[in-house]
């Protein structure tokens, strides 16, 4: 009975830690944001060309707009945020933000379904304090969303008894992410190995990559 009592003890800490870390890290990378970084700057070019492409699709006048190594999905988000809030600035750093503490969040989460909760909790501090996640998360950039979106894909994958219905929810979080940059197309192509790999039957494995790509294309097909 101690035991059980301990063991739920310890699950409960590593719980609220883990939850802690990522409150803290969405908290610091506010405040600098919007505090200490609060202008365009030459690293933030890239978020103007986005923002601006995006505002000339939601015009109708986007024929000829194209982005290098992007998709449509952040320019347009980008300047749908830009028109309920009337600063193209803080839109784009919104979903930095957010992008940033989902991937704190999700990485732990992650690490936990293949090692241990400790193991976890060190993994997750390893990403939060990461220089390139916390500057990219108050930049004004279209980099982050697309990574986290395949890190929560992998969620679904690292588990420990993956289901079919599993595959589909990642499938579709690389597609939508894939609208955005295309580095979820990497992670598309690392699960795949992993479903081939898998210690399942051919059969779950021939429909669990079926499911996976169609998923992928159905999602990303409104580019």
């Amino acid at each position: 009975m101690s035991t059980l009592r301990i063991n739920s003890s310890e699950a409960y800490s590593d719980r609220k830690y883990y939850i802690l870390i990522t409150i803290g890290f969405f908290l610091v990378t506010t405040y600098v944001s919007f505090f200490h970084h609060d202008f365009w700057t030459i690293f933030d070019q890239d978020g103007l060309i986005y923002l601006s492409g995006g505002q000339q699709i939601i015009a109708g006048v986007g024929e000829n707009v194209s982005f290098p190594n992007a998709g449509p999905a952040g320019p347009v988000l980008f300047a749908l945020l830009e028109s309920v809030l009337k600063d193209g600035l803080i839109a784009i750093k919104i979903v930095s933000i957010l992008s940033g503490t989902g991937i704190v969040f999700f990485s732990y989460m992650v690490f936990k379904n293949i090692f241990s909760s400790k193991i976890a909790l060190v993994g997750q501090l390893f990403i939060a304090f990461n220089p390139w996640i916390g500057i990219l998360s108050i930049s004004s950039v279209n980099d982050l969303f697309p990574i986290f979106m395949s890190i929560f894909s992998l969620y679904f994958i690292t588990k420990k008894d993956i289901k079919l219905t599993d595959i589909i929810f990642s499938g579709a979080i690389l597609g939508i992410g894939f609208m955005f940059r295309a580095q979820p197309a990497i992670f598309l192509l690392a699960i795949i190995t992993f479903l081939i790999l898998l210690r399942k039957k051919p059969k779950f494995k021939i429909s669990a990559v079926a499911l996976l790509i169609v998923f992928f294309v159905l999602c990303c097909s409104p580019m």
